[in-house]
């Protein structure tokens, strides 16, 4: 079996009580036949460290600071260190009506709402340095900013429930557009907007643009199903990178992909021509679906999932 591990913070990596090197951002690949023991060192002194077995239990349902992927014959393993001596401070505190909304940093970022009948809390993944929440088609809205922005939205009558959570670069309260700026070929940035229908909170796409104009016949033949994948992602126009039957049914090819979240390159153990596609299952827990891409004149003519 194969394992990639990385971390938030530079770590060492240590399996079975053996060092087995420095792991950051980029992961680190480790072959192993027998379920290790892992322990990630920060080589902070002021963060915690982490340790687990590797089981089919622990690969299932992984604690909250670990992200495990699941890519058909290995896993990627994230692990999320926090910091000892973070200071209790309070980000922001607000009450609406009969809600109390606090976002508040202790041995990391952490959000609470409390109203008279039910208390929500929730840990953050990010540090958090600001924030502000108020009502919103009869709920609360809230945002809190750091490197990203965070938005959520909660029922808070009766029951607390966390409806919608997405991060994005920026986000206007006068017109509750969110604004991301994607690392993707295209650096494309997508503005969206909130909005409330049939009793549910939407999130629709308001516009799309692209810094950089990509054209398939400046693209390596290698390099095109990742760009029509990342103008799929955003939900661009795609047409540029199709051709015969499979731009007769490009309107189809959102519900083929359905619910995918971005694109990798295949590991060492699948083959060169697959492309990865990330699908998330729970918070912290997510697959890899692979597919082959048939191109003809550098468009794309088909499109095969592989087993």
């Amino acid at each position: 079996m194969y394992y990639y591990f990385s971390a938030n913070k530079p770590s060492i990596l240590k399996i079975n009580g053996e060092i087995f090197g420095e792991i950051f951002t980029e992961p680190k690949c480790v072959k192993n036949e027998v379920l290790p023991f892992i322990e990630v060192c920060p080589l902070s002194s002021t963060a915690f460290n982490a340790n687990f077995i590797i089981n089919e239990s622990f690969l299932a349902f992984p604690p909250s600071n670990v992200l495990v992927t699941d890519i058909r014959g290995g896993y990627l393993i994230k692990v999320l260190t926090a910091e000892k001596t973070l200071p209790f401070k309070v980000i922001f505190q607000s009450r609406l009506k009969n809600v109390l909304v606090t976002a508040f940093s202790e041995n990391g970022c952490k959000l609470s709402i409390e109203n008279g009948e039910d208390f929500f809390a929730e840990n953050l993944d990010s540090d958090f340095e600001l924030g502000e929440c108020f009502e919103l088609f009869n709920g609360v809205l809230t945002v809190i900013k750091g490197e990203k922005t965070l938005v959520s939205f909660f029922k808070a009558e009766g029951k607390i429930e966390k409806l919608l959570s997405f991060t994005c670069n920026e986000f206007d309260f006068n017109d509750l557009t969110a604004t991301t700026f994607y690392k993707d070929m295209a650096k494309h940035i997508v503005k969206e907007k909130l909005g409330f229908e049939n009793g549910d909170i939407t999130k629709k796409v308001i516009s799309i643009e692209s810094v950089k104009k990509l054209s398939v016949y400046d693209l390596a033949t290698d390099l095109i199903p990742y760009a029509f994948l990342e103008e799929l992602l955003v939900g661009g126009n795609t047409a540029e990178y199709l051709s015969g039957k499979v731009l007769e049914n490009a309107d189809k090819l959102s519900a083929f992909f359905k619910g995918f979240i971005g694109i990798m390159p295949p590991p060492s153990f699948r083959k060169d021509n697959e492309v990865g596609v990330i699908y998330k299952l729970t918070a912290n827990t997510y697959k890899v679906e692979y597919f082959t891409f048939t191109l003809e004149d550098k468009k794309i003519i088909n499109i095969i999932k592989q087993d």
